[in-house]
């Protein structure tokens, strides 16, 4: 007799357990806290959508402080301060753990630039995206 009331009072536990924590995730996901978080992640994911898909073969997206390898090269972004785009250059051939700072004026970028031997035109720079077209690759023996 003792075992079936304990099933059935386990039974009844169970069910208002599986209640309470449905009734509070229903809540939780109303709140304004999580649906602001959840549109922020939202936006950085259509952000990053945005721009791989904006990616074209010629050009070449640097996310900030994510290595990105053209030919010989890597490329790290650092940032824009003050009109100066920093750039660390990992030049492959020689030492690939090794990287060379540096400082690039805005105006001399929408110009010709030389990273590595490979050449450059800035199309786009901000804070978290350095965006730059390709127009001559090195070629290496």
């Amino acid at each position: 007799m003792s075992s079936s009331n304990n099933k059935s009072a386990l039974k009844l536990f169970g069910i208002i357990s599986v209640l309470a924590l449905s009734f509070w995730a229903i809540f939780y996901v109303s709140t304004d806290t999580y649906q602001k978080k959840a549109k922020v992640r939202q936006e950085r994911a259509e952000t990053i959508n945005k721009t791989e898909k904006s990616q074209k073969p010629n050009q070449v997206v640097l996310k900030k402080n994510e290595r990105h390898d053209v030919g010989r090269t890597s490329l790290v972004y650092k940032g824009v301060e003050k009109n100066t785009i920093f750039v660390d250059l990992y030049l492959l051939d020689l030492d690939p753990k090794q990287s060379y700072l540096k400082k690039i004026k805005m105006s001399e970028a929408k110009k010709e630039l030389d990273l590595g031997g490979v050449k450059y035109n800035l199309i786009n720079a901000n804070e978290r995206f350095l965006t730059l077209k390709i127009l001559r690759l090195s070629v290496t023996p």
